[in-house]
């Protein structure tokens, strides 16, 4: 049996959501979400970290892929948790690893 420090730890790790966008070409400051060929899945710009990024498992198998990626929060408007539903709110962390927006890039 799981100790609720543990619930929590777990449902914090669960709930951890990245965004994934590229940069639309060198030559450009705007960023987007993944759109080249190679990006296949990562086009759902909502993304979880396993051994390499997935779609987050809170994402609705529905969503229209373009939906998501244009959307400016994770479209997961709730999560079963403890048996209920529950609604959820999103916020961006800001950290020693992020800028000041909560940002993290690859180079």
């Amino acid at each position: 049996a799981l100790t609720p420090e543990e619930m929590i730890a777990d449902l914090e790790e669960l709930s951890l959501v990245w965004e994934l966008q590229r940069r639309t070409t060198i030559w450009h400051n705007d960023w987007r979400a993944p759109f080249l060929p190679h990006d296949y899945q990562k086009a759902i710009k909502w993304m979880a970290v396993e051994d390499h990024y997935v779609p987050h498992p809170f994402i609705p198998e529905d969503i229209d892929v373009d939906e998501a990626a244009e959307s400016e929060e994770p479209p997961i408007r709730e999560v079963k948790f403890l048996g209920r539903h529950r609604p959820c709110q999103w916020h961006v962390v800001v950290d020693e690893s992020s800028d000041a927006d909560g940002w993290q890039y690859a180079v």
